[in-house]
């Protein structure tokens, strides 16, 4: 059953409705909070829309490289996988 949190970010109360278990929602709030203070610092900015979008995009950026390098990852294993299947399936074909 979905349920309302809220996360605070500098003066702003954001609300949410999940059904994820509170510790997932708790570590996924708490990193955003330790990125939006980091990022305020570091575009020393008190716009919480400007802060958000770095962080933003700065997620956005980690999740294209993430999905880039898996599939670098699945290109690299693939063959390996297929041929594994290959000996398995004349593995099959064996009376012992």
């Amino acid at each position: 059953m979905k349920r309302k949190v809220e996360l605070r970010l500098g003066g702003t109360v954001l609300s949410f409705f999940t059904d994820e278990p509170e510790e997932i929602v708790n570590e996924v709030f708490e990193s955003i909070s330790r990125e939006y203070e980091s990022a305020k610092k570091r575009y020393r900015s008190s716009d919480d829309l400007e802060i958000l979008a770095h962080l933003l995009v700065n997620t956005t950026l980690e999740k294209v490289l993430m999905r880039q390098e898996i599939e670098r990852l699945r290109q690299k294993y693939q063959p390996r996988t297929s041929l594994v299947e290959e000996v398995m399936k004349k593995d099959e074909d064996r009376a012992f």
